[in-house]
């Protein structure tokens, strides 16, 4: 058995059961890359999302890589966008393409969808309809019972940081979108929906004392 470990300096580790080193390979250029997620693919290889500033002058663009079994790199493919940009979540499809939550900035930043083919290039981008005049990020991305997508992260505006969803469908369309207003900052980190329906998100709250605590909440469906 092998775990997997992905590291801040875009090294893909593998390591055994006892965690001895199997092999580990290197990505990135001469700027800043970070990594954000990591899966292990259906043909045997991985697949993992982030950002990079290495071929621009802006803060970073949303990268997308995939690798082989043994971590050679089959392919690489680079967002452009002005601005700081990065892909926080990745999902494998049936087909074998792949389902990659990003934010783009545009003035307001945007939650994304993206779907990328199984070779590597970018076939389809749906942006989120912005909440009024709010920055929008993404911290995760589950795919929900119905077949579609919940990107859960949170909106910043009003001197706040807030909760916030972008639901869509199984072909990436648009279905909504709902922000959480509070008077205390409480951004989203990650949600799961339960066989019942059910869904529970975590994430960070702000006391009215400045101190930050961790927080749940439980719907008894999905919005």
């Amino acid at each position: 058995m092998k775990r997997l470990l992905l590291l801040p300096s875009l090294v893909l580790l593998v390591l055994s059961v006892n965690a001895q080193e199997t092999w580990f390979s290197t990505f990135g250029g001469a700027g800043t890359e970070k990594a954000y997620a990591l899966i292990a693919t259906s043909d045997g290889g991985y697949a993992f999302c982030g950002s990079s500033d290495s071929s621009s002058d802006d803060a970073g663009d949303a990268i997308i890589i995939k690798t082989d079994a043994f971590g050679m790199q089959e392919w690489f493919l680079e967002i452009p966008y002005a601005g700081n940009n990065f892909a926080c979540e990745i999902i494998e499809g049936s087909n074998g393409s792949f389902l990659v939550a990003a934010r783009l900035e545009e003035s307001p930043s945007r939650m994304a969808l993206m779907r990328i083919h199984s070779t590597g290039f970018l076939m389809s981008e749906q942006l989120s309809f912005y909440f009024e005049d709010f920055n929008e990020t993404p911290e995760t991305m589950f795919q929900t019972n119905d077949g579609g997508f919940l990107i859960t992260g949170h909106t910043e505006g009003n001197a706040n940081t807030n909760l916030a969803y972008l639901k869509l469908d199984g072909s990436g369309t648009y279905e909504w979108f709902s922000n959480s207003a509070s008077s205390t900052s409480q951004p989203g980190k990650s949600s799961v929906q339960l066989e019942d329906g059910s869904m529970r998100t975590f994430g960070t709250k702000t006391q009215p004392g400045g101190e930050t605590a961790m927080y749940s909440f439980y719907y008894s469906t999905l919005l």
